[in-house]
């Protein structure tokens, strides 16, 4: 990290809470940079002075040499009450401290009840592969039966239209279109020059005449128009003749907004209530207003979050909502996903 010939806010800040640290242990700044392999006493100096700002890795490395958490480098006990009680919790003992994060948590005022979001009809090719990549099955020749999924929003009748992002290319700095969330689209014949700067769904054509969804960035670069991923990992392609821009996004909708926080209890209320269904999901598992539902028992859970449901076959980039019920209280668990490579639903990271 080069020097600064001036300190800046933060770099002042934490160079002077460090120093602080440092000081109540009665070490030197040299012992300090050799304990910590941070670098030369001149370093540890230019750090306390705010004239380098460091990195994590090094932040990291001295607080442990401080035996503080990293965290504690970045509170600064002058700024307010709050900041000044986070320091003062550095030398409670476990016990007392855990007492006092039971007492904060009883004097919470209470969680607010769950409401689901008002949710409108549209049309959604749920049974399409909308590739967020370039490896997709080719297009059904036969023409696609259209659903109708009910989603958060207002949408243009006859012209918007929702399908599932499958796969991660397009989650980057300008984007967060994730693995099955759903896209709505608003159809529209674009040229390529019309559409720069979009995100759009292009079908594109192999040297089989086979078509194929995919969603993209449409950017010009060296008089060239070409379809780029957000991920700046995945190669750009160039645009040709043959593409068809056949729908630009309107909106991006993650399944977990759609569902109450992850072990929500909710009591003397069905999961068409919490979900705002148009009627109750049945058996272990049933498609309505297109989302899936699986309902299980918690003590059928296998380990890893394998789920015990038979006969539901996924949808490209599905994602399932995950409930419990018992004694009049409905548990809702999390989204699950299918797993392809052992041929089961498995709850995500979330439950």
């Amino acid at each position: 990290m080069p020097r600064r010939s001036t300190s800046n806010s933060l770099a002042k800040g934490i160079g002077l809470r460090i120093a602080q640290l440092r000081n109540e242990q009665y070490l030197t700044a040299e012992k300090l940079a050799y304990e910590s392999e941070v670098g030369s006493k001149g370093y540890v100096s230019d750090i306390e002075h705010g004239l380098a700002l460091p990195s994590l890795t090094t932040l990291e490395r001295i607080a442990q040499r401080l035996d503080v958490s990293l965290y504690d480098l970045l509170v600064f006990p002058e700024q307010g009450d709050r900041e000044q009680l986070i320091d003062l919790t550095r030398h409670v003992p476990k016990g007392p401290l855990a007492r006092m994060v039971r007492e904060l948590l009883e004097a919470q005022p209470p969680t607010p009840q769950w409401s689901a979001p008002r949710l409108s009809a549209i049309r959604s090719y749920a049974t399409l592969e909308v590739a967020a990549g370039w490896s997709t099955p080719a297009l059904p020749r036969a023409d696609v039966v259209a659903e109708t999924v009910r989603l958060p929003g207002k949408f243009k009748r006859g012209h918007d239209f929702a399908v599932r992002a499958s796969g991660h290319s397009m989650e980057g700095f300008r984007a967060a279109i994730r693995d099955g969330d759903w896209l709505v689209m608003r159809k529209g014949e674009l040229t390529p020059e019309s559409a720069l700067g979009q995100v759009v769904l292009v079908a594109r054509e192999d040297r089989f005449g086979d078509k194929s969804l995919h969603v993209k960035r449409v950017v010009k670069k060296a008089q060239r128009i070409w379809f780029r991923s957000d991920d700046s990992d995945v190669k750009p392609l160039a645009a040709t003749q043959a593409d068809e821009i056949v729908a630009t996004l309107v909106s991006v909708v993650q399944p977990e907004t759609l569902a109450p926080p992850v072990h929500s209890r909710i009591q003397k209320v069905g999961p068409g209530k919490v979900f705002g269904l148009t009627r109750e999901p049945t058996g272990s598992w049933s498609r309505i207003d297109g989302h899936l539902f699986l309902q299980v028992k918690s003590n059928t859970i296998k380990p890893g979050g394998v789920l015990p449901i038979r006969g539901c076959d996924p949808r490209p980039a599905e994602t399932a909502y995950v409930f419990s019920t018992g004694a009049g209280v409905l548990e809702y668990l999390g989204l699950a996903r299918f797993d392809h490579e052992n041929d089961h639903w498995r709850l995500g990271e979330t439950a």
